[in-house]
C-alpha cells in the first residue's frame, strides 16, 4: 500500500479541497497524518534504535556483557534537567498601588499550583523529559477536561423594585422567576441547553 493517498498528486490549497461534511474532514486528517509519517519516517526508525539501546535490549555480538553507558548518562542528565515541580509565580508587570491586581495575581498563582499538583504534571515530564534526551523531542500537552451538564435554558430577569410602607425601595423577585447560585433572577425556557458545570486541567505526556 502507497504512504501516500491518491489525493495527494495535487495538493490541496485549501481545506475545503479534501471536501465538505465530516467525509472532509477525516479525509484531510488521514492525509496529513500520512504525509508527517512519511516525513519522519528515518527520525522514528532512530529514535526506535536509541530506545532499544537505551534499555540494553538485544545480545552482544561477541556474546561479552557491556555496561550500558547511554542509560547511565541518560539517568544522570534525566535528573539535572528535571528535578522537582517548577513552583508558579505569578506577579503583576508594574508593583503600583494595586489591591485587586495583588488579590487576582495571588488568586491565579494558588489555581497554577493545585492545577500542577492534581493534574499530573511531574509524570508526565518526566516521561517527555526521557523523550528529549533520547529520540531528541519530549511533547506534554495540557487538556481542558470540563463537565458538562443539561438544563433548561434560563433567560436573565431584573429584579422588581417596590416601595415600602417607609418609603424605601425594596428589590423583589420577579413572579414566575427563580434565583441562580449568584443571586440573579431568571425564567427557565422550554428548551435544553449544555452549561459547564465543572472543569479541570490534565497534563498528558504525548509517546
Amino acid at each position: 500500500m502507497s504512504d501516500i493517498l491518491p489525493e495527494q498528486s495535487g495538493a490541496l490549497e485549501q481545506e475545503i479541497d479534501a471536501g465538505k461534511g465530516a467525509s472532509g474532514v477525516v479525509k484531510r486528517w488521514k492525509m496529513e497524518i500520512q504525509i508527517a509519517s512519511k516525513e519522519e519516517e528515518h527520525w522514528r526508525k532512530d529514535a526506535a534504535r536509541a530506545w532499544k539501546r537505551y534499555r540494553g535490549e538485544g545480545k552482544p555480538r561477541d556474546g561479552n556483557t557491556k555496561f550500558n553507558i547511554l542509560h547511565s548518562n541518560t539517568q544522570i542528565l534525566n535528573s539535572a534537567i528535571y528535578n522537582s515541580t517548577p513552583i508558579p509565580e505569578v506577579r503583576r508587570r508594574f508593583r503600583d498601588d494595586d489591591e485587586v491586581g495583588e488579590m487576582v495575581s495571588e488568586v491565579l498563582q494558588r489555581a497554577l499550583n493545585i492545577v500542577m499538583e492534581d493534574g499530573g504534571f511531574d509524570d508526565a515530564m518526566d516521561d517527555a523529559n526521557l523523550d528529549h534526551l533520547l529520540p531528541g523531542r519530549g511533547i506534554v500537552r495540557a487538556r481542558w477536561m470540563p463537565v458538562m451538564t443539561t438544563r433548561k435554558v434560563r433567560t436573565p430577569a431584573n429584579m422588581q423594585i417596590t416601595v415600602g410602607d417607609n418609603g424605601e425601595q425594596i428589590p423583589t423577585q420577579p413572579e414566575g422567576s427563580s434565583i441562580d447560585d449568584d443571586g440573579q433572577p431568571f425564567f427557565e425556557g422550554s428548551e435544553e441547553e449544555d452549561v459547564k458545570e465543572f472543569e479541570e486541567i490534565e497534563f498528558e505526556y504525548v509517546h
